[in-house]
């Protein structure tokens, strides 16, 4: 059939859904793919990949296989496997202080033993990942395991020489469904270029060509600046020093300064950020009271929470009241080495405006840049553009409490593993405590670490005397730790990410994750998030790739804020407690989407596999807000499927009469054909407007040519070749669609029979 013929179908979604795709978990905010039978939902970049041949995203499940062998092996010894059912928790914190195991406190690892990394539990939804997000997963699970089959054997899809694609289910082929209204994504394209071509768009590449104010007459880093901060001694590199204004600073300039380092890719610290708020203390045991007199009311008792014990990344439940104890004056195991934990994520961001009102408050006064980085006023704030009504990201605020110290020990320090955000972020150190000087037998595990680090990470060296000497030598304090200094930071320049990450596959057998297993393999070296790279690691990697990142201690009331794609690491040189957000800037999108891109092809069971920023939606959303405050035009955004609600709640159908009574004809009448092409376009156009936004006849031309090219053309071919079922004639243009929905969250909570029955009732209709 013709290009011009093609009619996606409307796909049912609710609002408070997001779509995923069910092979590569790449969020869907459109065009897709979609069985009538299972209901699976297809991107179209894996269609693309089962045409060609295969499934890139289909992937076996990964096994890291770690042992937990006990304290005695972690602190140097020979250990004793410990074997335990996979299901049941365990008390190790108890056992790691006493020895004496206690029912009420459990443990587990972050991530199984066996077949998880590092970071997340293993408790994901395989198959689809639709529905509302709960905070707590449901009481009784599925009786029948769900099939991932179709995520880790590229063999069952396939395409015949037509490009129609037989769904793995093998109940028939696979219909191309959207999400956005008719019209909607060509109707945004044709204003996006009239905008262009009237010239009221910003040149941002200019603002990279000005000269920036940290520079001298000469274009020279001015180095007597006193907003700058020397975090690197790359030679023959400008980018040694980091933009760093007080928080004064910030607020008297304009953006442009700080758009001038942000634009490329460099992190900015602001310092004395807590200067510009009321001084609530962000004492832990403050909240903890302030949270515990709410909580009580509202939300039941906080007393036990879930920490990361630094020494073998294993969660452990622990007294609140207890870690915050252990945050001031200190904790040691049985064996006499400092016992740290950190608390992530506490109170849940979900409840930290209610539970802890006062400093939510606080927290969003300290914010720098506002523009940027609030949460729900941010001008560039892309995050904030979605509509009302869709399920959003969690961008947080999240707090980060963790006991420290200044010494790096080696094993068992208070770190945040070598990772990459999913979108840009401000962290913001809010308070710091100094523990006690540590016990007097450090030095003898320390030394027999060292010899176990000798005989299983460096077994192969030559020289095994200098080894032992370099070992413990390089865990050595950090030199100039001022009473204000709260955390290390290490972070890498984009473009340093090929020669780190050889870096890492090149040594990682020696380093240690869980239970202080040696590494065995590596899946991706940042994704997997378990390498922290010691002072004796950053000045290897600079000795044999010559890079090096930006190593800097972020002070008390210091916001720091990290562009999305630079890998970075965090130790604690004393007890911390941080507070983050996310946010997306324009300047960055392109980063979001380059990072989609890999996460897609993670091992399915991968815990950074799935896409839970969705960034292509917040870019179309982002970019329709932008030209309708433009154009000073009031009607508010078109909203996702109000339409297709079942059983709406009370005004509803007043207000899809309403949002379709504001569509111009031509959003109702525009070529389905010509949404198909600019909906698989869209993103990379207008990403690249973002970024370049040239002059009006150079935008025209090139947002043609990125329309013509890469994805859109495979679609192209794939489009001449759909089947028959999903063409749409004339006179179907009046049938009213049945109202059904397919999602396997919402089946999964809405089991009953009353739903059922009435699903069943739709889908004879639809016959």
């Amino acid at each position: 059939m013709k290009f011009e013929e093609v009619r996606p179908q409307d796909a049912k979604a609710f609002p408070d859904e997001r779509l995923y795709c069910d092979i590569c978990k790449t969020s869907i905010y459109d065009l897709h793919r979609n069985c009538k039978s299972c209901s699976f939902d297809i991107c179209l970049s894996c269609c693309l990949e089962i045409r060609n041949g295969k499934a890139l995203a289909c992937k076996e499940d990964v096994s890291w296989n770690y042992i937990n062998r006990g304290l005695e092996y972690e602190h140097g010894q020979e250990g004793k496997v410990i074997e335990k059912p996979a299901n049941k928790l365990d008390d190790k914190l108890k056992d790691k202080l006493d020895g004496k195991p206690d029912d009420k406190l459990d443990d587990k690892p972050k991530g199984k033993p066996k077949g998880r990394p590092k970071g997340k539990p293993d408790d994901k939804p395989k198959g689809k990942l639709k529905g509302k997000q709960d905070d707590k997963p449901d009481d009784k699970p599925d009786e029948k395991p769900v099939n991932t089959d179709h995520m880790k054997y590229p063999s069952l899809w396939k395409a015949n020489e037509a490009g129609i694609i037989t769904c793995c289910c093998g109940a028939g082929e696979l219909v191309l469904k959207r999400l956005l209204p008719d019209g909607w994504i060509s109707e945004l394209v044709n204003r996006v270029e009239k905008t262009a071509e009237a010239g009221e768009l910003l040149n941002l590449p200019e603002t990279v060509l000005e000269r920036c104010p940290c520079s001298n007459s000469d274009r020279h880093i001015d180095i007597d600046s006193c907003n700058l901060l020397k975090a690197a001694c790359r030679e023959g590199s400008e980018d040694n020093y980091l933009y760093s204004p007080s928080v004064w600073d910030v607020q008297q300039d304009d953006l442009k300064h700080f758009q001038h380092h942000w634009v490329k890719g460099e992190p900015v610290i602001v310092r004395n950020v807590l200067e510009a708020t009321s001084g609530l203390s962000w004492e832990p045991m403050v909240m903890h009271r302030a949270c515990r007199q709410i909580s009580h009311v509202q939300h039941g008792s906080l007393k036990d929470v879930v920490a990361v014990d630094c020494l073998d990344f294993c969660e452990v439940k622990v007294n609140l009241h207890e870690f915050f104890t252990g945050y001031t004056d200190g904790r040691y195991d049985r064996m006499g080495w400092p016992l740290v934990l950190k608390l992530k994520d506490w109170p849940p961001a979900k409840v930290f405006k209610d539970n802890l009102p006062r400093h939510a408050e606080e927290f969003l006064c300290s914010l720098p840049l506002k523009h940027y980085t609030h949460p729900v006023n941010g001008p560039l704030n892309l995050a904030v553009k979605l509509p009302q009504n869709c399920l959003k990201p969690d961008m947080g605020p999240k707090t980060y409490v963790a006991s420290g110290f200044a010494q790096e020990l080696g094993r068992g320090d208070s770190v945040t593993k070598l990772h990459c955000d999913m979108s840009d972020a401000v962290n913001i150190l809010t308070h710091i405590s100094e523990v006690p000087n540590m016990q007097p037998g450090i030095g003898n595990l320390k030394k027999k670490h060292a010899e176990q680090d000798l005989k299983e990470l460096y077994s192969s060296v030559a020289n095994k005397e200098e080894m032992m000497e370099i070992l413990e030598n390089s865990r050595q304090q950090v030199q100039n730790v001022e009473t204000d200094d709260g955390a290390l930071w290490d972070i890498f320049r984009r473009e340093d990410i090929p020669k780190l990450e050889s870096y890492i596959e090149k040594h990682h057998k020696e380093f240690r994750h869980l239970y202080c297993c040696p590494v065995s393999q590596v899946v991706h070296p940042i994704h997997d998030q378990n390498f922290y790279l010691t002072r004796y690691h950053i000045m290897k990697l600079k000795e044999e790739y010559g890079i090096e990142p930006w190593t800097f201690n972020q002070k008390l009331g210091d916001a720091v804020l990290i562009p999305v794609g630079c890998p970075h690491q965090v130790r604690n040189l004393k007890s911390c407690n941080k507070v983050a957000l996310d946010f997306v800037s324009p300047e960055n999108v392109s980063e979001c989407l380059r990072l989609t891109k890999q996460y897609r092809l993670l091992p399915p069971n991968h815990f950074a596999k799935e896409d839970k920023l969705g960034v292509k939606k917040m870019i179309v959303h982002a970019v329709d807000k932008a030209l309708r405050d433009l154009s000073g035009e009031k009607s508010p955004e078109p909203e996702e499927k109000k339409q297709n609600m079942r059983g709406p709640k009370k005004g509803a159908a007043k207000a899809v009469a309403k949002a379709l009574k504001d569509l111009s004809p031509s959003e109702k009448k525009s070529s389905e054909a010509a949404e198909e092409e600019i909906s698989n376009g869209i993103v990379n156009a207008i990403d690249k407007g973002l970024k370049d936004l040239p002059p009006s006849e150079e935008k025209s031309s090139e947002a043609k040519v990125e329309i013509s090219n890469g994805i859109v053309s495979a679609m192209d071919k794939d489009l001449e070749h759909i089947s028959s079922s999903e063409k749409k004639s004339t006179e179907e243009e009046g049938v009213k669609r049945p109202n059904i929905v397919r999602t396997y969250e919402r089946r999964k909570k809405l089991g009953s029979e009353v739903t059922n029955a009435y699903i069943d009732r739709l889908e004879m209709e639809k016959m």
